[in-house]
């Protein structure tokens, strides 16, 4: 295979394993949130407060999901560095 074929899908190929770990993330974040609401929902229904500790568990998972989720930035060589790999990818003769 051409190496400038493999050296594009190398950077391809990272930037869309950035791009699914945001999306576990994320998903992660949007579940603690459902079992916070969950929690709420079912306390509701009986007419009762939510014990606290249980409201810090919810709010600790959440926090944590959050600032997972902001640690993952997505990241892509700029133009010039990308075209100097591309370039330098070169096939054995």
């Amino acid at each position: 295979m051409s190496a400038k074929i493999d050296y594009t899908r190398t950077v391809l190929t990272f930037l869309k394993s950035q791009i699914v770990a945001k999306q576990n993330a994320l998903g992660s974040l949007l579940a603690a949130i459902g079992q916070a609401e969950a929690l709420l929902n079912s306390r509701e229904a009986f007419q009762e407060d939510p014990k606290k500790v249980n409201i810090v568990s919810k709010f600790t998972a959440m926090e944590t999901a959050v600032n997972q989720v902001n640690g993952l930035l997505l990241s892509i060589p700029t133009q010039s560095d990308f075209m100097a790999g591309y370039d330098a990818a070169t096939d054995p003769e």
